[in-house]
């Protein structure tokens, strides 16, 4: 069979979106595949790990390339995969100038059902629309379609490599150990993670915290207010998972009602690990988490406290859930399947006929439009430069730095007019 040259567009290579397109990648070079990937990066990486790992087994990596070369690359593609979220340098290089014809595939990595909401108009145009969580089906722009018997859209989880995880080693230890993996931002965790963990009441319970510091000194005063100064223990960032999370029994995973992530790979790497999941009822966790089978679902300070105390008291229930959530998670989240998974999308495609798209007809074209498209229809930002907020509490992802925010676009288009009033605005709002 002919080789499918499939060009990846992407705004960088790190987080998730990065582990996905490495595993992807390796692969597809590990089983000799009829899949050729090739990879844009529209901006210079922060970090090069997962270039790196890519261009060192023979996969094309351009970084930051020009107007002319993009267009080249999307010229010898058959077909282009857009790895899509709501990043500024996103909307510039679809809006800033006329694509050739390609076959279009999304691959998103939001969910949609809080913000940032996906463009309608993109659901529509792809030729395959792929969601990376399950919950995205439920998203209103997405579940009205597959109502009406929309057939190109579909789910492949970006979640995998934890077959490269080692085997986990079920011991029987004196005291239970928990763990919080991820970032610590208010825009992830949830506001109450610490009034939660201090319902627990076991001697000496306490929750190691991996992850960038960013926000741990609220969290630590939060923990001085319950009278538990010693509850969370703070470690940063972790480049070895494997060694931080030997130990550890639970992880504490408890996130923010309105968070934007789908795959999830710091829960699904704890499952593999062997280490038992205890999360809220949030569209992504319960898509991943199998209550009392191979995690808990709890919704209350009062049930997490009760399963902390029940696993700690039953050594037995202990390893056995931890063996089904490494069994769960190691079947499911795997290099192999989702390979699998995104060949035979691709080769479902292929047939169809490459388009023009005019992205933007689609987006706007100006930066506060671009950012506009993914507020949804009922969104906070006003025409005149103002910002109407009914729950700040609800929706702290508009006042973040990155992650698609009206600061993160004022950051690279720093000279609109109105990207610079909505900022000053939410600024006010803090």
């Amino acid at each position: 069979m002919k080789r499918i040259r499939v060009l990846h567009i992407t705004p960088h290579l790190g987080g998730g979106v990065g582990k996905a397109l490495s595993c992807l990648c390796q692969q597809s070079v590990l089983t000799n595949s009829i899949i050729q990937h090739v990879i844009v990066c529209l901006e210079q990486p922060e970090k090069k790990d997962f270039i790196n790992s890519i261009v060192s087994i023979g996969i094309q990596v351009e970084v930051s390339p020009t107007p002319r070369m993009l267009n080249k690359l999307i010229t010898e593609a058959d077909i282009v995969q857009l790895e899509w979220w709501n990043h500024p340098t996103l909307f510039r290089a679809l809006c800033s100038c006329s694509l050739p014809t390609m076959r279009l595939l999304i691959w998103c990595h939001v969910s949609g059902i809080e913000n940032p909401y996906i463009p309608e108009s993109l659901i529509d145009s792809a030729h395959q629309f792929v969601c990376t969580s399950k919950c995205s089906l439920q998203a209103n722009e997405i579940a009205k379609r597959i109502a009406a018997g929309a057939k190109s859209i579909s789910f492949i989880s970006s979640g995998c490599g934890v077959e490269k995880l080692p085997t986990p080693i079920f011991n029987y230890r004196k005291e239970i150990s928990a763990v919080y993996l991820g970032s610590l931002n208010s825009a992830k965790i949830h506001p109450e993670f610490v009034q939660f963990a201090a319902a627990v009441d076991l001697p000496d319970f306490f929750i190691t915290m991996i992850g960038d510091l960013q926000g741990s000194n609220q969290l630590s005063t939060l923990c001085e207010i319950e009278g538990k100064p010693d509850l969370l223990k703070f470690v940063g960032y972790q480049s070895d998972i494997v060694t931080s999370l030997s130990e550890a029994d639970l992880l504490i995973y408890l996130l923010h009602p309105s968070h934007y992530g789908t795959a999830e790979n710091a829960l699904i790497e704890a499952m593999a690990m062997g280490i038992i999941p205890i999360v809220l009822n949030n569209p992504a966790e319960r898509h991943i988490v199998d209550h009392e089978v191979t995690g808990f679902i709890v919704k209350t300070p009062t049930q997490l406290a009760q399963v902390v105390k029940r696993l700690s008291n039953d050594k037995d229930e202990l390893n056995k859930m931890k063996r089904k959530a490494a069994r769960a998670s190691r079947a499911s989240y795997n290099s192999a399947l989702m390979e699998q998974r995104l060949s035979e999308t691709y080769k479902s495609i292929i047939k169809i006929p490459k388009e023009i798209f005019n992205f933007k007809k689609l987006f706007g074209s100006n930066p506060s439009a671009w950012f506009l498209a993914s507020q949804g229809k009922k969104n906070s930002f006003n025409k005149n430069g103002t910002v109407t907020i009914a729950n700040k509490a609800y929706q702290p992802i508009l006042f973040e730095q990155t992650k698609g925010s009206v600061f993160h676009f004022r950051h690279y288009y720093p000279e609109n007019k109105l990207l610079k009033a909505w900022s000053n605005a939410l600024e006010k709002m803090k």
